[in-house]
């Protein structure tokens, strides 16, 4: 039996090992749908989860039902394959890294694959951190001309 810890919606916590079960496709238990494996070579989690369950819908829609469970390194998806919202991972790295796009410069917080942000009007910076020059005052409007309202450029 696997070790007691808190599971899934679905995920049986007296889960038997695969190998004693008849198989579905991709080699899952016929009951799989309420057992986790204590292998995830069917589910394939891209190294970022150590469980995973069958899920019949997902086998459905796309041929592997493997639905990985507790992603790490700031994974998600059914295989742990893409980054979780507002982060990014570079080519090569195997964790995927927070944004942190400045919340009043940047149009939005998530950042392209190299982790840099898409800036409002006249601001700038890797994170949109800074007015462009002739810009001041740094707000949720982007930047504000320096020649406005009598300030000096």
């Amino acid at each position: 039996m696997l070790p007691s810890a808190p599971l899934a919606a679905g995920v049986s916590a007296t889960a038997t090992p695969a190998a004693a079960l008849p198989t579905r496709p991709g080699g899952w238990p016929a009951c799989a749908s309420t057992t986790r494996r204590e292998s995830t070579a069917t589910c394939n989690c891209s190294g970022h989860s150590d469980e995973c369950f069958y899920d019949r819908e997902l086998y459905r829609s796309t041929g592997h039902g493997g639905r990985c469970l507790r992603c790490r390194d700031n994974t998600a998806g059914p295989r742990c394959e893409r980054c979780q919202p507002n982060h990014y991972r570079w080519d090569g790295q195997a964790a995927c890294q927070p944004c942190h796009c400045n919340a009043a410069g940047s149009l939005q917080l998530q950042c392209d694959s190299a982790g840099a942000c898409a800036c409002k009007a006249n601001v700038t910076g890797w994170k949109c951190e800074r007015c462009k020059d002739g810009f001041h005052s740094l707000g949720d409007g982007g930047c504000r001309d320096c020649g406005e309202n009598g300030a000096e450029r």
